[in-house]
């Protein structure tokens, strides 16, 4: 009889033949009983050899990709007006046509997205990480820091005078004309004339202050064109531009913004102003136009790394 063993051996297991006459009678049945245990083992021996092996074999599970670069932007850092905030990008991809803050993060498998990074400023006076953004508080510097799975990037930032302030200086006539013949020679006769010159004359400086405030986007100011005072509310447009207009009553004189164009750039103010003007005893309206350049009178002071 033979034990059919095909799946581990290329052989076939014959137990041996019962057919002995010299042999003693068991003889034959012990033979098939152990041939019979030696089959079983070598069929046992199989069988472990075949469940040793997996079926399905399971592919090993690739690496995580590690941070191998974390970069802020925009690079270099960048500087703010007092009273002003940026938004921190945590999500996303690099922007091709704008300039964010935010921490971008490099990674081993060859991609790069922008991230929730841990956010530090070297001097909060100046720079304060708040609000899922950086709020330029006071006038210096400070270095800001975005930590990201054990990598880290820095960048300088300054923080510089703001619209609210103190302002003086003068405005330059470009322009000058009235709807009637008397107001025209009192505000706009030329120089070097017969005549007395014209109050705003065509070339005239003359002296303007303003004394500035902001209150979220609202701009008021107290502006003085010369002796004609008064107050003007405004907005704030962004990055240093803003403007203002109303009407200014004072001295008998009635004084009107017709368009406000300006900026301040650190402690410089310049811009366009064009008022209309109504003067007492004088029939119609005159009109100014004027270019204006302003410095920030006593500017706070800087504060440096590390406090005021």
């Amino acid at each position: 009889m033979c034990l059919p063993v095909k799946q581990c051996l290329p052989v076939k297991m014959c137990l041996p033949p019962a057919r002995f006459v010299k042999a003693p009678s068991l003889m034959p049945v012990l033979l098939r009983f152990a041939g019979v245990i030696v089959g079983a083992a070598m069929l046992v021996s199989c069988t472990r050899g075949v469940s040793e092996q997996p079926l399905n074999p399971v592919a090993p599970t690739p690496a995580a990709a590690t941070v191998t670069k974390l970069t802020i932007t925009p690079a270099g850092g960048g500087t703010m007006m007092i009273g002003g905030s940026a938004a921190i990008v945590t999500s996303g991809s690099l922007p091709t046509n704008t300039v964010v803050l935010g921490a971008f993060a490099e990674y081993s498998n060859g991609t790069g997205r922008y991230v929730e990074a841990t956010w530090t400023s070297s001097n909060p006076a100046v720079v304060a990480v708040a609000n899922g953004g950086l709020n330029a508080v006071g006038r210096g510097t400070a270095t800001v820091t975005a930590t990201f799975e054990g990598r880290s990037a820095e960048v300088p930032f300054e923080v510089i005078g703001g619209i609210a302030g103190t302002w003086t200086g003068t405005y330059l006539v470009e322009q000058c004309g009235a709807s009637s013949g008397s107001l025209s020679e009192v505000l706009c006769t030329p120089p070097n004339t017969a005549r007395q010159p014209g109050l705003a004359h065509v070339g005239a400086t003359l002296p303007i202050t303003m004394e500035l405030t902001v209150s979220g986007s609202e701009v008021t100011g107290v502006v003085s064109f010369g002796t004609i005072r008064g107050t003007l509310m405004g907005q704030d447009r962004g990055t240093g531009f803003f403007f203002l207009t109303g009407v200014i009553e004072a001295t008998g004189a009635t004084l009107n913004i017709a368009h406000w164009d300006t900026r301040v750039q650190r402690d410089e103010l310049a811009g366009f102003i064009n008022y209309q003007l109504r003067l007492p005893n004088f029939p119609g309206t005159g009109g100014v136009g004027t270019r204006v350049s302003l410095t920030r009178l006593a500017p706070p002071a800087l504060t440096s790394e590390g406090g005021r």
